[in-house]
């Protein structure tokens, strides 16, 4: 399953980029816009580096809200429909193609965000490179994904065969975050998640902070 999805993603991200938009509005019941929106409240700063930016959505927000934007991603086809979509706003974009595992910035950013990244995210070469070119204490904030409710274990009175299953099912789920997370403490950060609710959807976010140099 997880290789047919990335096989879709592929696409959506690719040759048929013209139709992310419609196929992400579809998937999010029209709110798709407004769940990458809602990190904006948890930057730091005003230096932002966006990474895997897709169609440009949060860019040309961040950038009509005056932050200092830049931002990378691999996608030719996206690069091209982000630069169009600030250039129609009058918008000077600073967006390259690229890899977020290869960042070319120096340590100047305050924070750095990702909002539904693929696997390149969690590779250790994509954690090193957004430590170095964050200032200390700065922060990243991924906006991992969505699920409908929110997860919680099963209710009081529920029946045994139930308890457990969704017990079950709590503990996988917060196995695998502590995992993801456990990446990028490896590297520095201290991280921790945030849950974003958009009923009857829950947004998933990792949150985290470059620690503060040592002063001597």
């Amino acid at each position: 399953m997880r290789s047919f999805l990335q096989f879709i993603f592929d696409l959506l991200y690719h040759p048929f980029s013209w139709s992310y938009d419609l196929v992400a509005g579809i998937i999010s019941l029209g709110r798709w816009n407004e769940w990458v929106k809602s990190v904006i409240p948890l930057i730091q700063g005003r230096t932002i580096l966006e990474t895997g930016f897709g169609p440009g959505h949060l860019q040309k927000e961040l950038n009509l809200r005056g932050y200092q934007v830049h931002g990378i991603d691999e996608s030719r086809q996206m690069v091209r429909q982000a630069s169009h979509r600030l250039y129609k706003d009058h918008i000077q974009g600073n967006l390259v193609r690229g890899l977020s595992q290869h960042l070319p910035y120096r340590q100047a950013f305050d924070t750095v965000i990702a909002t539904f990244p693929s696997e390149y995210i969690f590779d250790p070469n994509t954690i090193k490179e957004i430590h170095r070119v964050l200032i200390p204490g700065g922060r990243v904030i991924i906006l991992f994904s969505v699920v409908i409710g929110y997860p919680r274990p099963p209710e009081f009175g529920s029946s045994t065969s139930s308890k457990i299953s969704g017990q079950r099912r709590i503990i996988h789920h917060q196995n695998r975050i502590n995992q993801y997370l456990q990446l990028f403490v490896s590297d520095g950060f201290n991280m921790e998640t945030r849950y974003i609710s958009f009923r009857p959807f829950t947004l998933l976010v990792f949150y985290g902070k470059k620690p503060e140099e040592q002063i001597a």
